[in-house]
């Protein structure tokens, strides 16, 4: 559709090509799919009915199931209760790498309420900013969750949760400098993580890496993408640690990568660096990670980047996604086969499911 893009823009569309234009975009943005909206915390909760022992987090040498998970999450939901926490508030969450942040995000979205990231790295006027712009009834750190889920009871009550509340508010840099609150309903990312499940079949089998800073909007599709399917959790504690990152993709049997490019092209530089290959150069199959599929976005993707992921991963999939913080995580998807020698960048790709492409000119 490039020619099309250029002509439209440009304002040289002749009439004849009008109505062909017009199907063109249309059989573009045929991306109706039948989801059901839904929560993000009932995508966990029926999950943990239908697979209760299965391994929801691995995180710093201890592992949780998912009916271990919910218990923890139902205790934390009691002390939101008696803080009187109400569906639609705000409770901001110190996103510390532990299972109990984990626990804590989902205690929050049980009662209806919306979480707001909070980076622990981040500058404490930062965080004092966010705290009071996004009115924070209550604020959850680990250590706190902690203490609650050794003290409280759980709370029995049904989830109030429902598809038209808002899941979360995430703080981007905001053009103005200061950070700008990105609110985000449970029905509009409950239909971006299902729709990539279907097309990528995600299922209890898989294994995926948390490599993404909770206060940052993919690591919503590694948690929820994760618990939504039966799948496992692997949570690192600095994605700067290349090597770490490289032994648990193998040690683990990591089959699900969701990253920047930029931390995937450090882990193949490592690799040809240091993985062994026989003096022809031959790659040894049988230590190859088991990863089928790479989800790359949030940057360019160097034009070479695929090709030498295919040189490790052998049988995975790799797929360019983008989209703003406000589409709920992504909105456009592109799986990458083959490169041309005359690309300069990879294809921007296809609408997501129940989303539309729009090619404005100047005057749109």
């Amino acid at each position: 559709y490039t020619h099309i893009i250029d002509q439209l823009t440009s304002g040289e569309m002749m009439s004849s090509e009008d109505t062909a234009l017009e199907q063109a975009i249309t059989d573009y943005n045929q991306t109706e799919k039948a989801i059901k909206p839904d929560t993000l915390y009932h995508l966990f909760a029926r999950q943990t009915i239908k697979t209760p022992e299965n391994i929801a987090i691995e995180c710093q040498g201890r592992a949780v199931t998912y009916q271990e998970l919910q218990v923890m999450s139902n205790r934390i939901s009691s002390f939101l209760e008696e803080k009187g926490i109400q569906p639609n508030e705000y409770v901001g969450v110190i996103v510390d790498r532990e299972i109990e942040t984990i626990a804590s995000i989902l205690a929050v979205l049980k009662i209806g309420a919306a979480y707001i990231p909070i980076n622990p790295e981040f500058p404490k006027e930062r965080q004092s900013y966010i705290v009071k712009d996004g009115d924070c009834k209550v604020i959850l750190t680990a250590e706190l969750a902690k203490t609650i889920v050794s003290s409280y009871k759980e709370s029995k009550r049904e989830s109030v949760a429902v598809p038209e509340q808002i899941a979360y508010a995430i703080y981007t840099s905001g053009s103005t400098g200061k950070p700008k609150g990105v609110i985000i309903k449970n029905e509009a990312v409950t239909n971006t993580i299902l729709d990539i499940n279907e097309k990528y079949s995600v299922n209890e089998t898989d294994r995926f890496i948390g490599l993404s800073s909770m206060s940052f909007d993919l690591s919503i599709y590694d948690i929820f993408g994760a618990f939504s399917a039966g799948a496992t959790l692997v949570m690192i504690e600095d994605q700067r640690d290349i090597k770490k990152i490289h032994d648990i993709v193998k040690e683990e049997k990591i089959t699900v990568w969701n990253s920047v490019p930029m931390i995937m092209e450090m882990l193949v530089n490592y690799m040809d660096e240091t993985e062994n290959k026989s003096n022809a150069g031959v790659i040894n199959y049988d230590e190859l990670p088991e990863l089928r599929l790479i989800l790359l976005s949030g940057d360019w993707i160097p034009v070479h980047l695929p090709e030498r992921i295919k040189d490790h991963f052998v049988e995975s999939e790799v797929i360019s996604l983008g989209g703003a913080t406000e589409a709920s995580i992504w909105s456009i998807y592109y799986p990458i086969k083959t490169v041309k020698a005359e690309w300069t960048s990879i294809p921007y790709g296809y609408p997501l499911s129940n989303q539309t492409y729009y090619v404005l000119n100047y005057e749109n």
